[in-house]
């Protein structure tokens, strides 16, 4: 009952982490967007789908920052219940 009340207060704080996360990144993927394009206009037509794959992956990586939020979240409650 007490995952029902907080998962909707865990959803929003995890994705608070997500948007810092992004912001004190945003010179790493200002980096790799700028290569990106470089190659974007250098590579044949039929390999822009792959680069297309990896930006995709790239901006996926903050699908690792909400995982470990919550699996930090979960052994902060499973750590408090053992010592108590």
């Amino acid at each position: 009952m007490l995952m029902e009340w907080l998962d909707p207060a865990l959803e929003k704080r995890t994705w608070e982490i997500v948007e810092i996360c992004e912001r004190e990144n945003i010179d790493l993927y200002k980096k790799f967007d700028y290569h990106l394009g470089k190659l974007k206009r250098s590579v044949q037509f039929d390999s822009i789908d792959d680069l297309q794959i990896l930006e995709d992956l790239f901006i996926q990586k903050n699908l690792v920052v909400k995982l470990a939020y919550r699996i930090g979240f979960d052994d902060a409650l499973k750590i408090k219940r053992e010592l108590l």
